[in-house]
Parts: C-alpha cells; structure tokens; sequence
C-alpha cells in the first residue's frame, strides 16, 4: 500500500509540473510573438528613414562605406540602395558600379549585375575584379561563353601584374 501511494504522489507530482512547464512555454510565446510584433514594425520605420537618409545623401565615401559595411553583414538589399545612389551621384564611379554589380549578384538578380558590371567596364576595361564578377553573373543566367571570355580576361588581366 505505501509503494502504491509514493507511486500515486509521484504521478500526481509529475503532472504538476507538466502543467507548470507548460504554462510558462505558453506564456513566453505570447511574450515573444509581441516583441516579434513590435521589432518588425520598428525595423520597417528604420528602413524608411535609412531609405530617406540614403536617397537626399551627397557623400560618396558616406554611401560606398555604408553598402559594404551592409555586405559583409549579410544585407545585401539594403546595399543595393547605396552603390545605386552613389552611382546616380557619379555615372563615372567606376568601384560604384562594380560595387552595385556584385550587391545585384547577392541578390540574385546577375542580368542587372551584367549590365552594372559593363558600365564599369566601359569606365576602365583593365580592372580584374569587374571580369571576376562578371564572370560570376554570366554563369548565374547560364551565359556559359560570355562566362568564359570573362574568366580569360580576368586571368589575363592578373597575370600582368
């Protein structure tokens, strides 16, 4: 009788805390989904005021500094905004357009990155990393030859040095 009661008590004690373990996981989801809930909405007013601050800015090295810095932390959307306003800002920008270019190809969109890409070419056709990138954003549309003839212009372009 005593090992059915201890048993019983064991039971009962185990469903106590189920529920109290269970009570908490609910309580913290609702805590989180609105944490969740006001982050997003805080994150989309940053972004439009970063979207005002880029888009009124008149300093290259301001613009280029902040899209790199948005690369290399994985935000390549947000990127984007700074290489394109610097290169409206200077059409002759060559590292703007190569910068534009590769941000396009982080987002997988390498026809627009082709056609950065070849205004930085046109800018300074001796640059590698212009022929690197391309090359990159040609194998991405399936452009296997323009590939290739970048690749070869690229590697010409390295040995020179």
């Amino acid at each position: 009788m005593k090992n059915e009661r201890k048993i019983t008590l064991i039971i009962i004690a185990t469903c106590v805390l189920m529920i109290i373990i269970f009570t908490i996981i609910f309580i913290i989801r609702i805590f989180s989904s609105q944490v969740w809930q006001v982050n997003t909405a805080e994150a989309a007013e940053l972004q439009e005021t970063y979207k005002a601050k880029v888009s009124t800015s008149t300093d290259l090295y301001y613009l280029m500094d902040q899209g790199s810095k948005l690369l290399n932390g994985n935000q390549p959307r947000n990127a984007l905004m700074n290489f394109q306003r610097a290169t409206e800002l200077d059409k002759n920008y060559r590292d703007g357009w190569v910068w534009l270019g590769y941000a396009q190809i982080q987002n997988d969109d390498p026809a627009s990155a082709i056609t950065s890409l070849k205004n930085a070419e046109a800018i300074d056709p001796i640059y590698a990393q212009t022929y690197e990138l391309l090359t990159i954003a040609y194998e991405k549309t399936g452009d296997a030859e323009a590939a290739s003839n970048a690749k070869e212009k690229m590697q010409f372009l390295t040995k020179q040095k």
